[in-house]
C-alpha cells in the first residue's frame, strides 16, 4: 500500500480527547505524514509557535482553556501563524466559523486523509 504522506511540515492535531488524539496519530503517521498533538489550546500554540514548518493543522472546537475559537484568534494575530492551514473538527458544525473548513465527528478517515493531503500537497507551493 503506497503511503499518502508527501510533505515536510507537520500535521498538528488538535484536541482535548486522548483516544482521539491517539487515533488521528497512528492514521496519519501509518500515512506517512509527522504529527505533533496537543490536547488544548494552550499547548497547541506552544507547538504551532515552535514547530519549523506546520503543512496543516487539524483543530477541535470544543476544548478546556483555550478553545479552537480563541486558537484561531491567537493564531490570526501572529503573522507565521496565520498562514497556516486549517481545518476544524468537531461534532457541531454549525458553530464552526465561515471560511474555514470542518470536517464533522466523527470523523470519516478517508475523507480526512484526503484532506490532509490536498492540504499537505499545496503547502509546497505557498500560503492558500
Amino acid at each position: 500500500m503506497q503511503t499518502r504522506g508527501r510533505c515536510d511540515g507537520l500535521v498538528v492535531v488538535i484536541d482535548d480527547d486522548d483516544d482521539t488524539r491517539e487515533l488521528l496519530r497512528e492514521v496519519l503517521e501509518g500515512n506517512g505524514y509527522s504529527v505533533a498533538t496537543a490536547e488544548d489550546g494552550v499547548v497547541a500554540m506552544g507547538v504551532l509557535e515552535d514547530a519549523a514548518e506546520v503543512c496543516f493543522v487539524l483543530l477541535d472546537l470544543m476544548m478546556p482553556r483555550m478553545d479552537g475559537h480563541a486558537v484561531l484568534a491567537a493564531m490570526a494575530a501572529h503573522p507565521r501563524l496565520a498562514l497556516m492551514r486549517v481545518c476544524i473538527s468537531t461534532s457541531a458544525p454549525d458553530r464552526a466559523p465561515k471560511g474555514v473548513p470542518c470536517l464533522p465527528k466523527p470523523l470519516d478517515m478517508d475523507q480526512l486523509l484526503a484532506v490532509v493531503d490536498e492540504h499537505c500537497r499545496s503547502a509546497r507551493s505557498g500560503p492558500a
